[in-house]
């Protein structure tokens, strides 16, 4: 299964559901405004730069393992691929008022593609899912000598393995029936040399932890609130990588992420948590204090509707979900099962595998997924990269075109109709390669305006008969099954959901889930607003946590279901807080 922690903490979607036959009737679009502008940059050409330590050491083990390899017997290794990559991390905490730690972390690892067999067929052929994380932790100094035995070691490791699999690899294929989808195990593609300057980030992190304790302070005088944590990260990734088909590339990353985060209870018991994350490029991008202030207060007042507001009961109908809400459900429903792999393995629901060129979304909805794209409207983009991790460029893949899908997002991992990989193969370090979202933008060809929007929400929930509709203003994540065993699903979970009722008066509820299946839920959409958000963070699935991106503007659904949420009554402390008397509310 896979997630979107807000920020989009995306966990690994389990999505795909496998829904044959007709399309389903799709509804006709509002009328219609202009189409939606957006305003976006890619990131500037970086001077060209020597290779570096890491890629030196990388390619000197290369270019030693391929001399031995084509000495060996058949079934030889024919690809050879490393990764090797630099995290350095400052993480700061506060809560109280008072700095809770500052740890810095520094690590440097090896991932090892080594492939016997050939194109075709190779010992990655049963292990699409299950290939096994083996990271390789390597000395932090820019020193050959002390690198290089590592390398070494996990390559001879690799080869060993990689022998005993394609054995089971051939055996299985054998002796099963044929599979529907016979593509290649891995595709060939052009080599790449792309070596961009190696960056390094330095913060003093001393303005920080004052700020975090003054934020930390303000949250915690918040009435109401029983824990909080304000805590700041910082990140710079650098990625070095070479191939045996002549690619070579090193290219830096940073991120900060600021995280605010409060814990309260009703009255009734019900533990309720508010958190706001900002993630950007650097501490620079950061709001402004005044900004940061602001985000405090409006987790520490939302919470307190929170604790107010009635218990939500289970609903059916139209609902009107604002820019970072349906940024999460595009994610969820749409997203992870367009990700290549996930139409080949048999063991996936497969929704959307037969259906390209097949009506999924209204006419109006245009959609794409594009990691070149550095800022939108202004705003940096999680999502964006200049080389996956196979080595290949990223390309924008045009996913659905006025309601037609028309392609998936591709890793060099094969399928039918789709031999080549799209520059979408991205994995957390230690675990295998598979596509993923980069920047997924909504863009309808026709919007109305907010204003519009909200006049069609009650219309149609008079249409309907309904007591009330649903507003959803903010999402906390969410996850998806993609696994053909379990149902073809989905949940988002909802943070400020608001009952809006026919003469347009509106009433917060809290303890909602929101639940589907994605062909159903994608049919829903009556119109989209003329706005736009922008959800950044992380989504993890089987290759990790990545960053990433959704953008979208609000959307107006004719269903939607809303579940009660799983929770257990949580007594009161037993203690007031220190400083408080006994008996005081």
């Amino acid at each position: 299964m896979r997630h979107i922690l807000l920020l989009i903490a995306c966990y690994m979607p389990l999505a795909s559901c496998g829904a044959r036959g007709t399309a389903p009737r799709l509804p006709r679009a509002a009328a219609p405004s202009a189409p939606l502008r957006l305003a976006f940059t890619h990131g500037p050409a970086l001077p060209p730069a020597e290779p570096a330590a890491p890629t030196r050491a990388l390619q000197q083990e290369l270019a030693r393992h391929s001399r031995r390899f084509a000495e060996l017997p058949a079934p030889r290794p024919y690809f050879l691929g490393y990764e090797l990559t630099d995290r350095h991390e400052l993480e700061i905490t506060a809560a109280d008022g008072a700095l809770l730690a500052t740890e810095r972390s520094d690590r440097r690892a090896l991932d090892v593609d080594l492939r016997v067999g050939d194109y075709r067929l190779d010992n990655s052929h049963e292990r699409a899912r299950e290939r096994p994380s083996v990271l390789w932790v390597l000395p932090l100094d820019d020193d050959s000598a002390l690198l290089r035995p590592t390398i070494w070691w996990a390559t001879d490791r690799s080869y060993r393995r990689a022998q005993q699999t394609l054995l089971g690899a051939r055996g299985a294929r054998a002796v099963q029936a044929r599979p529907e989808d016979g593509s290649d195990d891995f595709s060939r593609e052009a080599p790449r040399r792309q070596l961009e300057p190696v960056a390094r980030v330095a913060l003093d992190p001393r303005p920080w932890e004052q700020r975090l304790r003054t934020y930390s302070a303000q949250l915690a005088r918040a009435a109401g609130v029983l824990d909080s944590r304000v805590a700041l990260q910082v990140q710079q990734v650098t990625r070095y990588l070479a191939n045996s088909e002549g690619t070579l590339a090193q290219s830096s990353r940073r991120y900060a992420q600021l995280r605010i985060s409060a814990l309260a209870r009703a009255p009734d018991g019900m533990t309720l948590v508010r958190e706001e994350s900002v993630l950007v490029e650097s501490p620079e991008q950061l709001p402004a204090d005044a900004v940061v202030r602001e985000l405090v207060e409006r987790v520490a007042s939302e919470l307190a509707a929170l604790r107010r507001a009635p218990l939500a009961e289970p609903y059916s109908g139209p609902a009107l979900l604002e820019g970072r809400a349906a940024a999460v459900l595009f994610h969820e429903v749409f997203g992870h099962r367009v990700e290549g792999h996930r139409q080949r393995d048999e063991r996936e629901g497969q929704t959307f595998a037969k259906q390209v060129g097949q009506p999924i979304m209204p006419a109006f909805i245009d959609l794409y997924d594009d990691p070149t794209i550095r800022t939108l409207n202004g705003v940096p983009l999680a999502g964006h990269y200049r080389i996956d991790d196979e080595g290949v460029p990223p390309q924008r893949v045009d996913l659905v075109q006025a309601g037609v899908l028309r392609g998936f997002l591709m890793s060099r991992r094969p399928i039918a109709g789709f031999p080549r990989s799209n520059g979408h193969g991205r994995r957390q370090e230690g675990l295998p390669v598979v596509a993923r979202q980069g920047n997924l933008i909504v863009q309808p060809r026709s919007t109305v305006a907010p204003a519009a929007l909200r006049r069609m929400l009650l219309a149609e929930i008079k249409r309907q008969g309904k007591r009330y509709g649903l507003r959803l203003g903010l999402v906390s994540g969410g996850f998806t099954t993609t696994d053909r065993a379990l149902p073809q699903a989905f949940k988002v979970t909802p943070v400020l959901v608001y009952r809006v009722y026919p003469d347009g008066r509106e009433e917060l509820v809290r303890g909602a889930d929101i639940e589907g299946t994605p062909l159903t839920a994608l049919s829903q959409v009556l119109a989209a607003g003329d706005d736009l958000a922008v959800f950044n963070g992380y989504c993890g699935a089987e290759s990790g946590l990545v960053p990433a991106s959704i953008a979208s503007p609000s959307v107006l659904l004719a269903h939607l279901e809303l579940t009660r949420a799983a929770w257990r009554r949580q007594s009161a402390p037993v203690l007031p807080p220190p400083g408080v008397p006994s008996g005081a509310p």
